[in-house]
């Protein structure tokens, strides 16, 4: 009995002294002692290291601070850069042909003459300057224009007179209705010459029209014969006063006529009329360029279609041809400094003929040097000196003026 209690007694010994020793559990575990998921943000984990990608770079909405590559050139039309203005040198004439009333509306080579194109061939007999002279036309020998131009000649030129025959012109315009206003522009094709003719409306100032007509050359000059009897009439596209075909040349077997008044404000659509060289009938129209103020006279076209024409404004036409303040060609190329500073235009512009139309060219206008705000030269006869430049010659505004350009 006793052995039974001290067993008992000894068991519950071993008990408690084994409940007092340490407990191998209560070691701190790892998933104890370790830092919670959520805790980990105070450490600088190895992707937080490098800048985010999106957070550094300038967003590409904010690459518009910096300068585009295409935005750096000036736009032509902000400050255009002026051009330089040539100077005509004046060709000296004498006779008739250097009275303001010859009237000088277009010229054109035949073999080695330049012959000038008076609007009224009788007009020292219509302002009694020579009543007895013969009607016609003048010519004026290269070899003498050449000379002048080189330093060689230094006296005035002596034209010929070429004699024309128009028989009763006057008289078949008069039935049509029309007021005869005088030649425009012509062109020669082997001994065939070929001219415009303009009328005016009896009945509306403002309802203007010309004439094609043919005609043929004496090869010594001693006369022209022109076809009264064959002439087709070409209406003016717009109402404009004393507005009619200035302009004349040759595309193979064509015949291409140019209205004066090109603006876009009094002529949106322009075209250039053209016609069957042997019928002179009518074979279509061609897209053309609008152009401010009035186109005069054009050369014939160069081996690549490209021709030059007088561009004239004079002050008094502004309301007339609805001018802009400053016409788009201004915008592009610049002024000179005499067209900065006075009213009038006096240009050449270089045109591009294809069987598409006709448009400007890459080059830039050539402005004529002008002499002073009142004084504006109505530039109305275009020709080219071999690949020495241009012959330009007036009407009567403000007298007769023979004038050369040295351009290539």
């Amino acid at each position: 009995m006793f052995l039974r209690y001290l067993f008992v007694v000894l068991l519950l010994l071993a008990l408690v002294v084994n409940a007092c020793a340490p407990v191998p559990t209560a070691t701190p575990a790892p998933t104890i002692t370790a830092i919670p998921p959520t805790a980990t943000a105070t450490r600088v984990p190895p992707t937080a290291t490098p800048v985010p990608p999106t957070a550094t770079p300038v967003p590409p909405t904010a690459t518009a601070t910096r300068v585009p590559p295409t935005a750096t050139p000036i736009p032509p039309t902000a400050t255009p850069t002026p051009i330089a203005e040539l100077a005509p040198v004046t060709i000296p004439v004498t006779t008739t042909l250097a009275h303001a009333r010859s009237e000088i509306s277009g010229m054109a080579w035949y073999g080695d003459h330049l012959i000038l194109l008076t609007q009224y061939p009788d007009f020292e007999k219509r302002r009694n300057i020579a009543p007895d002279a013969v009607p016609g036309f003048f010519a004026l020998a290269k070899a003498d224009i050449v000379a002048v131009v080189d330093g060689a000649k230094k006296d005035a030129l002596v034209p010929k007179r070429v004699p024309v025959n128009d028989g009763e012109l006057i008289k078949l315009v008069d039935a049509d209705g029309f007021n005869f206003q005088g030649y425009e522009s012509i062109v020669f094709v082997g001994d065939n010459a070929f001219v415009t003719l303009e009328a005016q409306s009896k009945t509306n100032p403002n309802l203007m029209q010309a004439y094609l007509m043919a005609g043929k050359i004496a090869p010594d000059l001693s006369g022209i014969q022109f076809d009264v009897t064959k002439r087709t009439p070409i209406k003016a596209p717009a109402p404009l006063n004393n507005m009619a075909f200035e302009a004349l040349f040759v595309a193979g077997d064509k015949l291409v006529t140019l209205y004066e008044a090109n603006g876009v404000n009094v002529n949106k659509t322009p075209v250039a009329y053209v016609f069957d060289q042997k019928t002179l009938a009518p074979a279509g129209t061609l897209p053309l360029v609008n152009l401010e103020y009035r186109l005069t006279d054009v050369t014939p076209l160069d081996s690549a279609g490209k021709f030059w024409g007088i561009n004239y404004h004079f002050p008094g036409e502004s309301e007339l041809l609805k001018s802009p303040k400053v016409d788009a060609l201004a915008l592009k190329y610049g002024q000179g400094a005499t067209h900065a500073k006075f009213p009038q235009v006096e240009r050449l512009i270089e045109f591009q003929y294809k069987d598409s139309g006709i448009t400007f060219t890459d080059r830039a206008p050539i402005q004529l040097a002008l002499i002073n705000a009142d004084t504006a030269r109505n530039w109305e006869a275009i020709a080219w000196l071999d690949n020495r430049g241009l012959l330009i010659m007036t009407d009567s505004f403000p007298t007769t003026i023979l004038a050369f350009v040295p351009i290539r």
